[in-house]
Order: structure tokens, then C-alpha cells, then sequence
């Protein structure tokens, strides 16, 4: 559908935008492998951001609106949604990702997107747009009158017997009968003869067909009718299975294809610095003709960023969330979880009052639900009640960010240490959502008064958690364009010379932007073009928590997890206890203690320095030993999980390496190298793993260095992953233990472990913080049979000869010197010894006779002379000399 509030600015991107949303979107999900059953009219399956489920169900499909939602992420949208989330690309990959995976006709031009070009398709979707929205408002005035006639007594009787509505109220609400389809397009036919082609196509119809017959228009935020919402009334409802297999009555349905985008009735209350949002449409429509002229409604109790980029246009300034009073439940089918659960209007409200805070500068404030008691809605209070009452209940409003405070104390156990650490930072999280001293100073008195924690701690708390907000919102940059919560931050790029943009929505830096293209996508967030622009130079700074230093002149692309802006504190920590599923997986893992203590060593340099710790760890073992777990919801939680990347074996052989940019910690999966590899991939390990800097090569870009703040771990199911040197000092090397399905305590419920890891991410971060870090045991390398079974391999002959021979390995000799059948079949008849070297031959020299004997013994199938042999070893430190007794006038191979 054409998109009114950009107007034509992107019109080829929205027509294809639409096709890409019209598709069913099981299709998508099934593309993915989402999808693992159906109830009722809802595909279900796992959440394409990845994240466990129980039952892989919480993920579902509502094929009536082609919208999905995660029950357990709470994650909600369209298509365009679903695959920038799964393929984990912007908005634009998305569009070109299903235009072709789907064979979608478009005039999108990839490499100019924003082209003002319009072509004749987009040209008659706003032609036809305009259209529907003068026969919608037709229709709406005629079908407004009908309510008040004997052919609307059934829906009449519904709102003034049922809900108690007073009919000269709903005179002037805009609540309306909706006759049979044929009747409307009847009607219109007579009124608008010329527009007969768009009245047939008229979209009347909804889920469930042509049968519900009260209505409300739907108005975007410039009052234009998009469509209609239907009520059922007692006679007319359907009802249907749900996803559980219970029955559900579906009272509400709509015209196809309407836009919800802006939130409902916002068009009526213009000037109004406060809204109060209500859950239901009926709730909004009613209160607003009763005089409550700030009414407006979400459906279903979402609010959305894009009812906020509404709120925003007209300047509100202040919400109150007045959502149902739902009853408490035994069992939350939606999410599997056991035991009281909150009604949808508490959990809703919460939700509506984080999005708020985090994506808005508005104000928003809540009536508690319960405060209706013994009432389920706003609605069934006004009807018992009246007007001022209802007005009156208003005043008892509570400020969103006080009333998020009490809902985490209710759940707060003094006597649970790890209650009390999740309450103490959910609490000063929440000082960093308000900007409002009061607030702030009511939270700080709370924190001190219920965790029983010093002032001047307190407010240290405070200030620390603060600072870390405006790294991880990139809500609060110091300079006034952030400080307005503006979408973009536009700036030149120095290095560059090039038009740049920050997504503070994202945290997201674009580089190398067209002027043209920039200013569209300003536009988009409601924002134009500087005059003048900060020229910043991007830049990659582990050593600042700081987003944008003007002083420098620097826009930093590193940003620091909340638990490397952990400070060392007197916590003592106890593994078994205190994360033991994260502590269980590290002992299979690295199941030497010695070695597994290096290792969070090594990992506590990283998280308390930053720096390279100039060593790397090899995990090899078979699959399913729980490396990738380990990484998927330990690591990249500690690190970042932009900043933390898989690399494959191929993308280390490949001459580009643009996923060494902005990284703190690689993990280079699956390795296997060859000889016909070792050497080249050696170096560029090498280099990773040491060099102070190191060549980025992208392509279609010239070749530039950065700094190297990289730490390297090698995933592995091969017995030899790498070929290491003898001497090597970067390369630590364990072996895991089994596949994590053959202990009980994961087969018994692998998703359970999983999300037992990511609870215990914060406690075991804060173990590394406070971990005596030891810098010199971090970058020097254990020695273990391990490493010297790579190291072994990794060897060519003549070196692993020459080593074996200065070390008088006689025991290697032995074990590897290998006789034919023929030679032994000799030694039995002719009762001759078998060719051995003794320790008489080690002792600093060898005859050259009995040294060419030895390693073509060894060495079967690769035979040498004494030539070869002679010029090999020498490389590796063993000369040729004949011997210097008077008596001896034999050649040796000499060393030491």
C-alpha cells in the first residue's frame, strides 16, 4: 500500500516493499526452517533471532494480518521484518533478498534506492490510495446514519443494552453500522458513478468475510480513513481453535490491507500535550464523544515505534498507559511458563512503558490496572462509574519509570544474593531511562533503602551506569542533535572525506553515503540535512567508552558490553555455585584444571584489559563438545555480539579479511590446514595473533591498516587442526571431552542448560573482573602432550629427524624404525639382529652410513641418499665431518 507519510520520496522501495509484505509469510518462515507445526490458523516455531524455546513454539504466525510475533522475545513484525532479523541484513538486503528469492517484478534501482523517480505502478497506487480514502469517508458518513436506524437495531442495541453507551454519546462518536458489501458499493455506485473499477475493488472484507456489522473507521494520523475496524456483537461472533486447541471467540476483524501504522484516533487530539492510550478501539471512540478528548488506542494492548514516530509528530509530550485489568493466570500457554502469570495488561503495560522510555522523550506515567478493580477495562469502569469518576481516577496516575521500580521490587528476595544483583541492576538501569531529577532521586533513595546500600555507593552506581547508557542506547551523545532523540547523527568522515551517518536506533555507522541519498534517508526519520556537518574521524578504541569525542575528533565504533563497564569489586565467587552450568560446560570443555584455569585467566585479560593477550587457544575435539554454545551465549555476551565473530576455515584462506575490522575476539571454526596451506595460513596466524596492526583487504577498496585489537580462539573437530612449530609460543592446545548429549544433566533438557548459561553470563563476567589477572601467564603458552602431538605433525621429515637426533630420543627410534617382512624373514633364518640404533649412536654424532639406514627405515616410502639427507640436515643445525680420531676414517653427521 502507498505510504502516505513519506510521500514520494522512496515510492519504487515502498511498491516493492508492499509485494514483499504480501507475501504469506509461513512461505519466509519455512525458507528458514522456522516453522515446526501448525495450530489452528497459526504456523509455529523457533524465534528467528535465534534464542531457545521450550517446545520450539514461540514463535507464531497470525495468518489474518501476515504479521508474526515471538511470545517469549516479545519481537513483532511484518515480512521486511522477519528476514532483516533471520539474515540478519538491513532493510534494503531484505527487499533484494526476497525480490529475488520470490521473483518479484520492481523498479528498484539497488544501486540508487532512493531515486525520486516514480514509476507508472507507484503513480497508480497513490491515484488508487486517494481514491479508497474519498470512498472510505463516503461510505463512513452514510454508515454513521444507518446506526441510528431500525436496520442497525441489533449492533445499536449491542453498545447502548451491552455496554451501556448512551445513544446521544455515540451520536457523536464516529461508531458505525456496516451493511453487507454490496449494499456499500451500491450506495457509492450512485454517489460516484465514475469511479466504478475502484468501488468493485473496493476492500471490504476481512477474516471473516461479510458478517460482523459494527464498525469504526481507521484514520491515519492525517485523518485519512485507511480502512475499517469490525466489532462483532453477541449474535455474529465466530469462534474458533486457538493455538492450544481451545476454543476462542474472534471478535474483532478488519478491512483488508489496513494500515495501522499511526496509533488510533491520534488525528482527534491535535494540541493535546498528554494521551491517555487505551487498550480497546470501542474504549478510545466512545471516551473521546464522552468527552475525554485525549483517547486514543492500540488494539491488543502493542504499542509499536511506529505509534511513538506518530506521538512524536504532534507533540505530545506526556502518555498515561491505561491498558484492561486482566485476571491473573495459572499457566501462560503462549510461553509454557508454570504458576501465577500476570495478565496481558500488566505485561503489556510493562512493555508499552520500556518502549517508551527507551525509543521516546516522551513522559509516559501508568494507571495501574488493578486501581480498576473490581473492573476488567477502563471501559466497564466508565459504564459503572460515570464521566468525572473516571476523570477523577486519572489523577492517580503514576510516573512509568516509578511504577517499572515497583514491579521489580514485587520480585524482589532479600535473602537471594542473586535476586539481589538482578534487582540492584535492573534499578539503575532504570535511572539511565529518565532524565528527570525527581525520578532519579526517588530511585536512588529506593535502591538505598531496600538493598540497604550506602548513599555515596549508591550514587556512584548511579553515575557509572549512566555513563555506560550512552554507549549502549546511543540515546545521550553529548552534542544537541543526539540530545533532541533524533534517529540519525550525520557527520563527514575524515579518513574518507565522505558523507557518514550514525543510527542511534541501531548503533549502526554508514560510511561513504551519497548527499542525495543521505538527506532521503534524514527525511525518513523526520530530519533534514545540516548546513554544516562535525567532520569525525571513525575510529576503532577499545581504550574509550565514549561513542563520539569531539575534543579528538572521533566517532568510535567500538562499544563496550555492559560487562566490560564492570568495575573489580570484594565479591567472591564460587564456579560450582555460582554459574555451575556455565562452569559445567567449561570442564568439558578444557577438562584439565590447570589448563582450565589458564584459560579464564586468559579470558579475564581480555575482558579487564582490552589489549591482546598475544597467545591463542586451540579447542579441539569431536562435535558437539559445546565449543559453539560457548561461544554463542557466553562469549558474545561478554564481548559484543558484533564485536565477537565465527570465522570458517575457507574465510581464512581467502585473501580478504574484512571480519578483522571492529573485532575484539575471532573464533576461527572447523580448521583443518594441509601442507599444501600451512605456510601461508601460518603467517596470517601469526599475524592475528601478534602484529600491533594489520592490513585490512576489502573488496573494490585500496588496502589500509588498522590497529589490532584481536584474540583468537580455533574451533576444531580434526585431531590436527593446525601445523604448529616446535618453538612455537602463541598456540595453547586442549583437548575437549565428549558430546555434551552423552551427560545426563544436558540431554535431559538441552534448552533449559542453554538458558541457564545466559542467567550466569553477568555472575561470571563479574568472576573475571574481580580474577587476579596474571599478565605473563596469559601470553605464555602451556606445553602438553597435546601441543606436542600437533607440533610432531606439523613437522617435515628432515626436521623431525634432525630434532629426535639431538635429543638422543632413542625410545622415537625404536617405536618408528620400521622393518619388511623380507628383512625379518632373514634375520630368522640367518639368525641375524634386526637393524637398531643404539645410545652409543646419539651421543652428540652418527655415522653417516647408519643415520641414511635409520631414516629410510623410518621413512619407508620416501628414501633418500646419503646426499639429501646431508644437505636436509644441515638446515637444521646437524654438519658433515669425517671423524678427527686417527683411527676412525668414517663420515658422521655431528651436532651440539
Amino acid at each position: 500500500m502507498y505510504n502516505e507519510k513519506k510521500g514520494k520520496s522512496n515510492p519504487n522501495l515502498d511498491s516493492l516493499r508492499e509485494k514483499v509484505n504480501s507475501i504469506p509469510a509461513e512461505q519466509i518462515a519455512n525458507k528458514f526452517g522456522l516453522l515446526n507445526s501448525v495450530n489452528g490458523k497459526s504456523p509455529q516455531g523457533d524465534c528467528p533471532t535465534g534464542h531457545s524455546s521450550s517446545g520450539g513454539k514461540c514463535f507464531s504466525i497470525n495468518t489474518t494480518d501476515n504479521h508474526w510475533k515471538c511470545f517469549q522475545c516479545e519481537k513483532v513484525g511484518d515480512n521486511i521484518e522477519l528476514i532483516k532479523i533471520f539474515k540478519k541484513i538491513d532493510f534494503l538486503g531484505a527487499l533484494k533478498w526476497a525480490a529475488k528469492e520470490f521473483n518479484l517484478s520492481h523498479s528498484v534501482d539497488f544501486n540508487n534506492p532512493y531515486s525520486n523517480n516514480i514509476s507508472d505502478e507507484e503513480l497508480e497506487k497513490i491515484r488508487l490510495f486517494n481514491s479508497r480514502v474519498e470512498l472510505f469517508e463516503t461510505a463512513y458518513e452514510w454508515m454513521h446514519e444507518l446506526l441510528f436506524t431500525d436496520e442497525a437495531k441489533e449492533a445499536r442495541d449491542y453498545l447502548v443494552n451491552n455496554r451501556k453507551y448512551d445513544v446521544e454519546v455515540l451520536k457523536k462518536s464516529e461508531f458505525c453500522y456496516f451493511p453487507p458489501a454490496n449494499d456499500i458499493k451500491d450506495y457509492l455506485r450512485k454517489l460516484h458513478p465514475e469511479k466504478e473499477v475502484d468501488i468493485n475493488d473496493l476492500p471490504l472484507f476481512g477474516r471473516t468475510g461479510n458478517k460482523y456489522r459494527l464498525a469504526i473507521p481507521y484514520r491515519n494520523r492525517k485523518g485519512k480513513i485507511t480502512g475499517f475496524i469490525k466489532r462483532a456483537t453477541p449474535n455474529t461472533v465466530i469462534i474458533e481453535t486457538d493455538k492450544n486447541g481451545e476454543p476462542k471467540e474472534v471478535r474483532y476483524d478488519a478491512t483488508k490491507g489496513l494500515n495501522k501504522d499511526d496509533i488510533f484516533n491520534l488525528f482527534k487530539c491535535k494540541d493535546q500535550d498528554t494521551l491517555i492510550i487505551f487498550e480497546g478501539y470501542p474504549d478510545a471512540v466512545y471516551f473521546y464523544a464522552a468527552g475525554i478528548e485525549n483517547a486514543v488506542a492500540v488494539g491488543q494492548g502493542r504499542l509499536s515505534s511506529s505509534h511513538l514516530e506518530g506521538l512524536r509528530s504532534y507533540k505530545v509530550k506526556n502518555v498515561i498507559i491505561s491498558f484492561d485489568n486482566d485476571k491473573e493466570k495459572d499457566e501462560d500457554k503462549s510461553t509454557g511458563k508454570i504458576g501465577k502469570q500476570e495478565g496481558p495488561g500488566i505485561q503489556n503495560t510493562v512493555a508499552a512503558v520500556r518502549l517508551i522510555l527507551s525509543e521516546s522523550d516522551l513522559t509516559p506515567f501508568v494507571l495501574d490496572p488493578k486501581l480498576l478493580d473490581p473492573h476488567k477495562d477502563p471501559d466497564e469502569y466508565f459504564r459503572a462509574n460515570g464521566l468525572d469518576a473516571t476523570k477523577a481516577l486519572y489523577k492517580n496516575v503514576a510516573k512509568g519509570v516509578l511504577w517499572l521500580a515497583d514491579r521489580i521490587l514485587l520480585k524482589y528476595d532479600e535473602n537471594d544474593q542473586l535476586s539481589k544483583q538482578n534487582t540492584k541492576d535492573q534499578l539503575l538501569y532504570l535511572t539511565t531511562l529518565t532524565p528527570d531529577a525527581e525520578d532519579i532521586a526517588i530511585l536512588t533513595k529506593t535502591i538505598m533503602d531496600k538493598l540497604k546500600l550506602d548513599k555515596s555507593l549508591v550514587n556512584k552506581l548511579i553515575k557509572e551506569r549512566q555513563k555506560e547508557a550512552r554507549l549502549e542506547k546511543y540515546k545521550r551523545i553529548k552534542k544537541s542533535e543526539l540530545n533532541k532523540q533524533k534517529r540519525y547523527f550525520p557527520f563527514i568522515e575524515r579518513s574518507t572525506s565522505s558523507y557518514s551517518y550514525l543510527d542511534t536506533k541501531a548503533g549502526d555507522v554508514y560510511m561513504g553515503i551519497q548527499e542525495g541519498i543521505l538527506e532521503n534517508i534524514l527525511l525518513s526519520g523526520e530530519e533534514t540535512l545540516p548546513d554544516i556537518l562535525p567532520v569525525l574521524k571513525a575510529d576503532f578504541d577499545v581504550n574509550s567508552n565514549e561513542r563520539i569525542d569531539y575534543e579528538k575528533e572521533i566517532i568510535n565504533l567500538f562499544v563496550p558490553t555492559e560487562y566490560m563497564l564492570l568495575s573489580k569489586n570484594l565479591e567472591t565467587f564460587h564456579p560450582k555455585k555460582d554459574f555451575p552450568h556455565i562452569y559445567r560446560l567449561m570442564m568439558n570443555l578444557i577438562p584439565n584444571y590447570r589448563e582450565r584455569k589458564r584459560f579464564l585467566n586468559w579470558l579475564a585479560g581480555i575482558l579487564q584489559t582490552r589489549q591482546k593477550q598475544l597467545t591463542a587457544w586451540v579447542l579441539k575435539g569431536e562435535q558437539g563438545a559445546g565449543k559453539g554454545i560457548f561461544l554463542d551465549y557466553v562469549l558474545k555476551e561478554l564481548f559484543g555480539r558484533r564485536q565477537t565473530v565465527k570465522v570458517e576455515d575457507s574465510d581464512l584462506q581467502s585473501d580478504f579479511n574484512p571480519w578483522l575490522k571492529n573485532t575484539i575476539l575471532v573464533a576461527f571454526n572447523e580448521v583443518a590446514h594441509d601442507n599444501s596451506t600451512r605456510n601461508n595460513i601460518k603467517s596470517r596466524i601469526k599475524a592475528i595473533i601478534t602484529d600491533p596492526d594489520v592490513m585490512i583487504n576489502e573488496k573494490n577498496i585500496r588496502n589500509y591498516f588498522i590497529t589490532n585489537y584481536v584474540n583468537c580462539l580455533f574451533f576444531s573437530n580434526e585431531k590436527v587442526p593446525l601445523f604448529i612449530e616446535q618453538k612455537d609460543r602463541r598456540l595453547n592446545v586442549v583437548s575437549t571431552g565428549p558430546n555434551l548429549l552423552s551427560f545426563e544433566w544436558f540431554r535431559k533438557d538441552p534448552e533449559a542448560f542453554i538458558n541457564s548459561l545466559k542467567a550466569e553470563v553477568a555472575s561470571f563476567a563479574q568472576f573475571l573482573m574481580n580474577w587476579k589477572y596474571d599478565p605473563i601467564d596469559a601470553k605464555t603458552c602451556i606445553d602438553n602432550d597435546e601441543k606436542a602431538s600437533m607440533v610432531s605433525v606439523g613437522l617435515n621429515k628432515f626436521e623431525e629427524f634432525a630434532i629426535h637426533l639431538k635429543k638422543a630420543d632413542l625410545e622415537w627410534f625404536e617405536e618408528n624404525i620400521i622393518h619388511s617382512n623380507y628383512e625379518k624373514d632373514q634375520d630368522f633364518l640367518n639368525r641375524k639382529s634386526l637393524f637398531k640404533l643404539t645410545e652409543d649412536d646419539l651421543k652428540g654424532s652418527i655415522k653417516k652410513e647408519r643415520a641414511l639406514e635409520a631414516f629410510n627405515h623410518i621413512y619407508v616410502n620416501q628414501q633418500v641418499n646419503n646426499i639429501q639427507l646431508g644437505r636436509s640436515l644441515k638446515l637444521y643445525g646437524i654438519r658433515s665431518d669425517r671423524s678427527r680420531k686417527t683411527d676412525d676414517n668414517n663420515w658422521y653427521y655431528m651436532w651440539g
